[in-house]
C-alpha cells in the first residue's frame, strides 16, 4: 500500500495492516499509523495478514501493484470482502482461481480516478486537511529522468513531485 493512501485511510478511520519491501517502507508504514506491517518479499505474507486479523482477514484490500501481488490479496481477504485495484506496474495479466473467489463472495473494484463525484469528494478532502500525501522528494523539472530512476528503483517513501521551479 502506498504511503500516501495508508496515511490517509489512517485518518478516515480505517484500521490498517500493510506491506512493505524494505525495512524503510515497513517503518513509515507503521509512522503513519499502520497496526501491523508484513515483509511483502516473504512468500508467506498472506497467511501472516491473516494470522494478524484472527484468520478473518482483511475486509478491503487497496492494491495498486498488480502482477503476481493482486491475485495473492485474495489469499488474505475476509469472505465478503472487497479488493480495489488501481495500478498495473508489476504486470497487467494475471491468473486469479475463481472458486474462492465466488464462495467467498468476494469483490473486485477496479479504480481510475475517472469518477468526477470521486474526484470531487477526494478534492474536497484534501482543502479541508483529512488528506494529506507524503512526500519524498521534490526535483525540479530538469532532473525528472532522476525522478523516474527513483521511482523505477523502488527508492521512494511517499511520492515524487516534480516541479517547474527550483524547490528550496
Amino acid at each position: 500500500m502506498s504511503a500516501s493512501i495508508l496515511h490517509n485511510i489512517v485518518i478516515l478511520g480505517g484500521r490498517v495492516v500493510s506491506t512493505g519491501s524494505t525495512l524503510p517502507k515497513r517503518n513509515l508504514a507503521l509512522q503513519l499509523g499502520a497496526e501491523a506491517v508484513v515483509d511483502s518479499t516473504n512468500t508467506h505474507w498472506p497467511a501472516e495478514v491473516r494470522r494478524i486479523t484472527g484468520r478473518r482477514g482483511a475486509d478491503l484490500v487497496v492494491e495498486h501493484v498488480g502482477g503476481e501481488v493482486l491475485p495473492r490479496v485474495f489469499e488474505c481477504l475476509a469472505r465478503g470482502g472487497t479488493v480495489v485495484t488501481c495500478g498495473a506496474t508489476a504486470g497487467q495479466d494475471i491468473h486469479l482461481n475463481l472458486w474462492p473467489f465466488f464462495v467467498k463472495q468476494q469483490r473486485l473494484i477496479g479504480s481510475y480516478s475517472r469518477n468526477s463525484a470521486d474526484l470531487k469528494a477526494t478534492l474536497d478532502w484534501a482543502a479541508s486537511g483529512k488528506l494529506r500525501p507524503v512526500v519524498d522528494q521534490i526535483f525540479p523539472l530538469a532532473q525528472t529522468p532522476e525522478a523516474y530512476r527513483q521511482l523505477r528503483e523502488r527508492k521512494v517513501l511517499g511520492k515524487v513531485v516534480v516541479t517547474p521551479r527550483e524547490h528550496p
